[in-house]
């Protein structure tokens, strides 16, 4: 029973952070989430930006500084991050949602076409 409200705690304190963030750093953290970075399995900042809009680079690093300061990312090397435990569940939450918007007007159906002879 305490697991299910430690999730749920965790899961509202989520909620809260991806309301707090602005629009540059949750297009950082869902391209985070995208790319299901971690603690060990981190990102050259490079990379980050080659994923960003061009009109998003000139309030990177402020956004880089916030999240960190925030404890949604975590520095691994120099120019190097990682995603902390709370900022995978904040990541993951936005990769959601960002797929349910994105692929809410399509309806994707996959077909199977089966040549049966």
């Amino acid at each position: 029973m305490d697991e299910k409200k430690s999730t749920k705690d965790v899961s509202f304190q989520a909620e809260l952070i991806i309301e707090g963030l602005n629009e540059y750093e949750t297009l950082i953290v869902t391209e985070l989430g995208r790319l299901k970075i971690s603690v060990n399995k981190n990102v050259s900042e490079e990379t980050l930006k080659k994923k960003l809009p061009d009109d998003h680079l000139k309030h990177f690093s402020r956004s880089i500084r916030n999240l960190k300061s925030n404890g949604l990312i975590v520095k691994y090397r120099n120019e190097n991050w990682g995603v902390s435990q709370i900022g995978r569940i904040v990541a993951r939450k936005l990769v959601e949602k960002y797929r349910a918007k994105k692929y809410k007007k399509q309806n994707l159906r996959i077909m199977a076409l089966l040549n049966i002879k």
